[in-house]
């Protein structure tokens, strides 16, 4: 795996756990570190895309529901439809 593959990995990651932050918390002090942790997302989602951050916040913002790879494997398991495929970006993993 390349390091910007493993960079977008760890970029989604911060931001699925963000995302679930901000959908459960009421704490103030939580919904600013969960923030925060969207936002380093978007740093290196920037770094990567050539966007900039405030583009890429926005585009989260409008997206607050985001299917990482995981949870769409978990889905496909669950739902046992095999037209539902997520190709995990390692080769040969599904």
């Amino acid at each position: 795996m390349t390091a910007n593959e493993q960079l977008s990995l760890i970029a989604d990651e911060l931001r699925a756990i963000a995302n679930m932050g901000l959908y459960r918390t009421e704490n103030i002090h939580d919904r600013e570190r969960y923030e925060k942790t969207l936002s380093l997302s978007a740093q290196i989602v920037s770094t990567l895309s050539q966007h900039k951050t405030d583009e890429i916040l926005d585009i989260y913002r409008e997206h607050m529901v985001h299917v990482c790879p995981f949870l769409g494997v978990a889905t496909q398991l669950l739902c046992r439809r095999p037209h539902i495929r997520v190709r995990y970006p390692r080769p040969l993993i599904w």
